[in-house]
């Protein structure tokens, strides 16, 4: 990547990313900070990274990013309120109500699931803790994580079958595909 290369990247994505980031964290500067991080490891490591979709490796970038900032900051996602939680796969305005309406949609799925199911579901998926973690917290055996997440999954693919072309896209990007 030359440095013209770089540039026009900045300045194609740093507004948007910077929208995206405070949308998590909830705090201009602290938003700001995080791309700018964000940028300049992207900098430092253009010649190790074999990127193919730029856009979506700065979008989970940025995730990953404000996630590990909310982190040292002493909180949790369970502190952030899921309807603060953004999914955004572009700037565009359609795509925007799309992940706005995809969002709803996860959360009405998630409160069809049985309460232990969610808790289980939730640990994993928005606190990232590992099946044994999270056995150890709610006092159950790994088995039954993996069963409690094998039922949530199913539940949210059936109540989110409508909409698992937009979630699948949202999953890939999230995991840097």
């Amino acid at each position: 990547m030359t440095i013209t290369d770089y540039e026009s990247t900045f300045r194609e994505h740093y507004e948007p990313l910077t929208r995206y980031a405070h949308s998590i964290l909830k705090n201009q500067e602290e938003a700001e900070d995080a791309v700018q991080r964000l940028f300049v490891k992207f900098w430092e490591k253009r010649f190790e990274l074999q990127v193919e979709n730029v856009r979506a490796y700065l979008y989970r970038a940025t995730y990953n990013t404000c996630l590990n900032q909310v982190k040292s900051n002493k909180n949790t996602l369970r502190h952030v309120p899921d309807s603060e939680v953004q999914i955004h796969a572009s700037d565009d305005a359609s795509e925007g109500i799309m992940g706005e309406e995809l969002q709803m949609q996860i959360q009405e799925a998630m409160e069809v699931l049985p309460e232990k199911c969610r808790q289980v579901f939730e640990l994993s998926r928005f606190e990232e803790k590992s099946y044994k973690e999270i056995s150890e917290e709610l006092n159950i055996s790994v088995k039954t994580v993996e069963n409690h997440i094998a039922k949530a999954l199913r539940i949210m693919r059936a109540e989110l079958s409508e909409y698992l072309p937009l979630l699948l896209i949202t999953i890939l990007v999230s995991k840097g595909w």
